[in-house]
Parts: C-alpha cells; sequence; structure tokens
C-alpha cells in the first residue's frame, strides 16, 4: 500500500497535510508541479512538498517465502550446470523446510492452494482432450 501526503501552506499561513492516496497511486515530480500549479492558481496556497510512503502489507510468513522463492528461482538459472544447480536446490529445500517448520499453517494454506491447482488443471486438461487423459 501507499501513501501519499502534500504540504500545502494555505492564503492565511497555516500549513496543512493532505492524504491524497485515495486520489492517486503514485506521485512524481511532474505531477507535483502540475498540482502545485493549479492549487497557486486557484488561490489554495502553496503547495511545499509531497512525501510517498509505501508500507509493506505482507505478513512475515508472505516476506520470508518470498526469500525462499527466490532461492528456486536461482537454482533454475542454472539448471543446464547439474553440479551448481543440484547445490542450489538443496539450499532453497532446506530452506524451504526451515519455513514450513516456522509458519506450519502458512506452508499448510500452501499445499491446499497447490493441490487444487494441480486439480484444475487435470480438469482443463481433461476437457481439453477427454480421450487421452
Amino acid at each position: 500500500m501507499t501513501k501519499i501526503t502534500i504540504r500545502t501552506q494555505r492564503p492565511n499561513g497555516e500549513i496543512e497535510t493532505t492524504d491524497v492516496s485515495d486520489k492517486f497511486s503514485s506521485m512524481s515530480d511532474g505531477l507535483f508541479a502540475q498540482i502545485k500549479e493549479a492549487t497557486r492558481q486557484n488561490g489554495r496556497g502553496t503547495c511545499l512538498d509531497y512525501t510517498v510512503e509505501r508500507t509493506d502489507t505482507r505478513t512475515d510468513a508472505e516476506k520470508e517465502w518470498s526469500k525462499v522463492d527466490s532461492l528456486f528461482a536461482l537454482a533454475e538459472q542454472v539448471r543446464d550446470y547439474p553440479a551448481d544447480y543440484l547445490r542450489r536446490e538443496r539450499t532453497a529445500r532446506d530452506a524451504k523446510a526451515a519455513w514450513a517448520a516456522k509458519y506450519p499453517e502458512a506452508h499448510q494454506a500452501m499445499v491446499l492452494e497447490d493441490a487444487e491447482a494441480e486439480a484444475h488443471r487435470r480438469d482443463a486438461a481433461r476437457v481439453a482432450d477427454p480421450y487421452t487423459n
């Protein structure tokens, strides 16, 4: 999630901070310059600056899983080199096992999601070619 705020000095001298996250999903210097000019032209004051805060809403399990997943991706990059691939895959599998032990509920949910996805894949294959599956 991203929170975007703009600080504005109003004509009466008061400095106001406004959350504009519901209006803008991102902010750039160019967009801020347009907002600043429109605010000035409308006599609403002077925009001083803006801030963009990105908050990570993922759980700890999801954050750590992304690290484990990247280890599997690194192993795939060297698939043509068996010694490197096997070493990296072992590292990734060990990390996955440690993750599963640390986050058993998340691991169980992942196992169920994988099983469900596999069932859907098989059903789709049967529908596509009912005589060979």
